[in-house]
């Protein structure tokens, strides 16, 4: 821009040149891979595939042999920018040559330090993606409050999959999904697991950080009926007093309530001692319940056995 100012940066066109002859294409025997032949175009010219690039003033694509580095020894590359200022945006698609803007196609400007991804029609553009300057990225939405914050349009009758984590496998036993960590390393893992069942059948599987390694513990099958899977233990409790359900620290294939003691038994049914036993009346039906170690009943009757 002026006579101080260093050359920063380089505009350079490139066509298809076909196949190149020898060890470079800087030769004179190459020939034109033209899409349109000379003189059959409007505007009398021959055309092929091509484009424009930006290129720091070390280099031009006559470097192309050298993936476009410096032929003299030493010289190191510039960082060339191509910047949209306040105002600018750059664009793809049709002009609005009434309105000035985009008719058809996207945009990508500068907005107070955000960036944003429109897609444009007749000079009107609407946000897709916002990359905020904090951070947060918005997908459908302006104001992303979190790092990633997906929102759809939809407000009534919505039914939808907002997020979709696809596999190209299809395998008995393969299994995608998400991972959850900090800087301890993983801490709990979500999985889709394929099916014994058919191509077409799924269970969900999820765990958590046990000293260090992930157990899928707690599988949800192809029918909607849930299971656990320990390592340590096979027997299920249901723990009122911790508000627990799930595998307990005894061995055997067990069900418990509110204990986990089995006296050595397998296949058996335990009931822990009634934190508090039925003071009233049940109507219609009946209480069981130990206390002291005892198998209590009391019905309707008001009889306890």
């Amino acid at each position: 821009i002026d006579q101080r100012t260093p050359i920063t940066g380089r505009f350079e066109a490139w066509g298809a040149q076909g196949q190149k002859t020898g060890a470079t294409y800087l030769g004179s025997a190459f020939g034109w891979d033209y899409t349109h032949d000379p003189g059959t175009y409007r505007y009398g010219g021959g055309t092929a595939d091509g484009g424009i690039c930006i290129l720091p003033p070390e280099v031009s694509l006559s470097d192309i042999d050298t993936d476009l580095t410096p032929s003299t020894a030493g010289v190191s590359t510039s960082t060339t920018t191509l910047l949209a200022g306040p105002g600018a945006a750059l664009g793809v698609g049709l002009p609005d040559l009434e309105s000035g803007g985009v008719s058809l196609g996207y945009t990508l400007s500068d907005d107070a330090g955000d960036i944003r991804f429109k897609s444009n029609a007749s000079s009107s553009g609407t946000n897709r993606v916002v990359f905020e300057a904090g951070g947060n990225v918005g997908i459908g939405i302006d104001n992303a409050a979190n790092l990633l914050h997906i929102k759809d349009a939809a407000t009534s009758s919505v039914d939808v999959d907002i997020l979709c984590l696809e596999s190209a496998g299809n395998s008995t036993g393969d299994s995608w999904g998400i991972c959850l960590g900090n800087a301890g390393g993983a801490q709990a893992r979500i999985r889709c697991l394929q099916a014994s069942g058919g191509a077409t059948d799924g269970e969900l599987r999820f765990g958590t950080a046990n000293g260090g390694t992930i157990l899928m513990t707690t599988i949800m099958d192809a029918e909607g009926a849930w299971s656990y899977n320990s390592p340590t233990d096979e027997v299920f409790a249901i723990d009122p007093t911790n508000r627990r359900v799930g595998p307990g620290s005894s061995t055997g294939i067990n069900l418990a309530w509110n204990t986990v003691q089995f006296g050595g038994g397998n296949g058996v049914i335990a009931l822990g001692n009634a934190d508090t036993v039925p003071a009233s009346t049940p109507s219609g039906g009946g209480v069981i319940y130990t206390e002291g170690g005892a198998l209590k009943y009391k019905g309707s009757s008001g009889t306890v056995t």
